[in-house]
């Protein structure tokens, strides 16, 4: 028995269209990459990272369409959260190129728990803002919230995108 198709996604819509317009490769066809991060809590040698510190865990490039974060992380002590999201790796405060979108420190997640060691997969629901398409090439940021990491702790962990 055949299916009939009642409704077509926002991609195919535009694949039908007249003139069969071609989508973005990071919608269809694009590479899927990979990038890992490490942090350690160490930085200074004797203590760990403050209340408010941002850690730029790695560049992410203009066009990439994020799929998700994954994150693996010790025991950072206190009531620690982490706050996971996006700046601009040219200092402009804004992660768009018309610099109307300010650097967004818990675009992927908020107030998420590190007081026990753990892992977490972010920027994988909509709530999250999955599948979110870099504007120019930013950071990821997780920002240190609530009270100040332990020293000698790591945060590791990787992003997937997908590009070109």
């Amino acid at each position: 028995m055949a299916i009939t198709i009642d409704q077509y996604s926002q991609e195919l819509t535009t694949v039908r269209a007249e003139g069969n317009s071609k989508l973005a490769p990071n919608v269809d066809g694009g590479r899927m990459r990979i990038k890992h991060f490490n942090h350690n809590t160490n930085d200074d040698g004797v203590s760990g990272d403050a209340d408010g510190q941002n850690i730029a865990l790695c560049k992410i490039p203009k066009g990439a369409r994020i799929l998700e974060v994954f994150l693996a992380f010790e025991a950072m002590g206190g009531s620690s959260v982490l706050d996971l999201g996006l700046a601009g790796t040219d200092g402009s405060g804004f992660i768009d190129e018309a610099d109307t979108v300010a650097d967004d420190d818990d675009l992927f997640a908020a107030a998420l728990s590190v007081v026990s060691a753990g892992e977490a997969v972010v920027a994988d629901t909509i709530a999250q803002n999955y599948a979110y398409e870099t504007d120019k090439e930013v950071y990821l940021v997780a920002t240190v919230e609530t009270d100040a990491w332990d020293a000698d702790k790591d945060l590791t962990g990787h992003v997937v995108y997908v590009v070109d």
